[in-house]
């Protein structure tokens, strides 16, 4: 038998089979720059729009998803780049789309050459492949993909041009007054603008008008051409009652999450934007909720999301520096393109041969599940040793689950990583 590259020995009966959970970015543009010329470009743009003193606030809002009323808000209503938040102006006018019968979920749209080449993160679909207008919604709710927008985009008014100038009107038809699209994606773009208070807005809005296709932000993974991708919103794992609604981020707008959350029959929906970092979002939008529901119940109420609300004159500033940009980027995870959903890690090894041994090993022991996720074989640093990790990913976490302990009784080590592990470059994978 083979055992892992100094790694110790466990007996299976005292094994837990989920590592702990890590908060994980959705950014929209983290792994976008993966050739020289996108990361040249970024970083430009980066030197050329962020001042030195950056980060400097942020910007939040809390409100009563019942009866509209703003329990919290701070610089709710300063002007914010909205990153991938404006994806669910994108989703709204597909939804609005399907509600009118002008499209149907089973749909196919085809990924033009322009949509193809939008930068990560994405599914990576070729020119003309095909995806169902279903898997196009989950494949933007949940992984933010840049590619699939796109394809709404296109298939609902032609080309993006298009499409954003439908989305303008249906901002302003909103009450979004200081909301401004430019792209249907959220990439960079100093015209793109909103607001924390516009994106409660447009928040409330989709759990209004579509409760038939909202309950898509809530879903946890999807499956595409057998593989499993997981929901990037971590809220919905870490924080009771989340069943939606998105995160975004660029180096421009911040870490930036919009959320709607119920306990006992009460609902709110926040925003948070401009936060320095996932962790520190996740936590303030804790915070805020928590406090949310203690006000909600006291009725502090500050006035109505629906009042109209005066332009603002404030301009977007740009949140991280650009030096914290390069350091989000070069050490965003190059494992990606090999690796996602549910991962089983069946040890590290000094010779790639004896990873491809391992995982020929194993496979008879697998039995049915064989047959989900895929095998592959990273290169990675451990403990100042360059090793090969053998691993089996893609698969969902009971999946992955059972696989594993299907492994241990046959007496072969296995370990599973939760999906998170994946894009953290030092990540400690057992």
């Amino acid at each position: 038998m083979l055992f892992p590259f100094s790694l110790p020995i466990l007996k299976p009966r005292k094994i837990s089979f989920y590592v702990k959970e890590l908060e994980v970015e959705n950014s929209d543009m983290k792994n976008m720059l993966t050739g020289k010329t996108y990361v040249m470009h970024f970083l430009c743009i980066c030197m050329l729009l962020i001042p030195v003193s950056a980060y400097s606030g942020y910007a939040a809002i809390v409100i009563d998803a019942d009866t509209g009323n703003i329990i919290h808000e701070t610089n709710a209503n300063q002007l914010w780049f909205p990153a991938s938040l404006t994806k669910v102006m994108t989703l709204y006018l597909t939804f609005k789309a399907l509600n009118s019968g002008q499209i149907h979920l089973q749909d196919k749209l085809a990924a033009s050459q322009k949509a193809s080449n939008q930068p990560k993160s994405k599914l990576g679909l070729k020119l003309s492949e095909s995806i169902t207008i279903e898997q196009a919604i989950l494949a933007v709710a949940t992984r933010s993909a840049n590619d699939v927008a796109f394809m709404l985009a296109e298939h609902l008014a032609k080309n993006e041009k298009s499409f954003v100038t439908k989305m303008n009107i249906q901002a302003q038809a909103l009450g979004m007054n200081n909301t401004l699209f430019s792209n249907v994606t959220g990439l960079p773009n100093d015209k793109q603008v909103t607001t924390a208070h516009d994106m409660a807005t447009l928040a409330l809005a989709v759990f209004r008008n579509f409760p038939k296709y909202y309950p898509y932000f809530s879903i946890p993974d999807f499956t595409y051409k057998k593989k499993t991708y997981s929901n990037i919103n971590q809220l919905i794992k870490l924080y009771s009652g989340t069943d939606g609604i998105k995160t975004g981020f660029t180096c421009g707008s911040g870490y930036n999450l919009m959320a709607s959350v119920k306990r006992n029959k009460k609902r709110l929906i926040a925003v948070v934007m401009g936060i320095k970092n996932s962790q520190s979002r996740t936590k303030k939008m804790m915070t805020l909720l928590d406090k949310g529901f203690v006000d909600i119940d006291a009725a502090k109420v500050s006035r109505n999301i629906a009042e109209p609300r005066p332009k603002s004159l404030k301009s977007a500033s740009n949140q991280l520096t650009a030096k914290q940009c390069h350091q989000i980027y070069s050490n965003a995870s190059p494992y990606q393109n090999k690796v996602s959903g549910w991962t089983i890690i069946f040890g590290a090894f000094a010779d790639k041969r004896l990873a491809k041994q391992i995982i020929k090993k194993v496979k008879p022991s697998m039995k049915h599940f064989i047959n989900y996720g895929h095998a592959a074989i990273v290169k990675r640093m451990m403990g100042g040793s360059m090793l090969w990790h053998a691993l089996w990913s893609g698969m969902k976490k009971d999946q992955a689950g059972k696989t594993c302990k299907l492994l241990w009784v046959k007496g072969e080590y296995c370990k599973v990583l939760h999906p998170s592990l994946f894009s953290e470059k030092n990540a400690q994978w057992y």
